[in-house]
């Protein structure tokens, strides 16, 4: 589709002149300048520049399911997590971001990103596990997104 000049201002990041630091005699000194401001959603702005996780409609916070896992059998561990797992999570609906580690030894967590806790916790409900043999779950939590970086 051809970009148009109207579609052309909305993808372009807004430039924000400077940012002004009032001094206690009442002058201010310009700390930082020419700073884009772009947004990538599902993220939102806020004036210290701390990325804000927000829904993709803007109006809720993301959640994040929280997996702890014991493994009994890593190689077979990973293979499940990387053909069965991460396929299903990532197609669920509202799916924002996934991250998987081995935390060391035998222990294993994940954070799983939703738009939505409804999302999350459908996926926390709904998740199969691995066969025990593999891996243990040993708690599954759903929590609020309340920064990211």
């Amino acid at each position: 589709m051809p970009r148009t000049a109207e579609s052309s201002q909305r993808s372009s990041p807004q430039i924000e002149p400077h940012v002004e630091e009032t001094l206690l005699d009442g002058s201010y000194e310009i700390v930082e300048e020419l700073l884009p401001k772009r947004r990538i959603a599902p993220y939102a702005y806020s004036e210290s520049h701390t990325v804000v996780p927000t829904s993709s409609d803007g109006e809720a916070p993301m959640h994040a399911v929280v997996f702890r896992v014991t493994i009994h059998d890593r190689e077979q561990a990973e293979a499940f997590l990387k053909e069965q797992i991460v396929p299903g999570v990532s197609q669920a609906p509202g799916f924002v971001a996934g991250y998987w580690a081995n935390i060391g030894g035998n222990e294993g967590t994940s954070m799983v990103v939703f738009e939505s806790e409804e999302a999350a916790r459908q996926v926390a409900d709904e998740v199969e596990p691995p066969p025990a043999d593999i891996v243990t779950v040993e708690s599954i939590e759903v929590g609020e997104v309340v920064a990211h970086a």
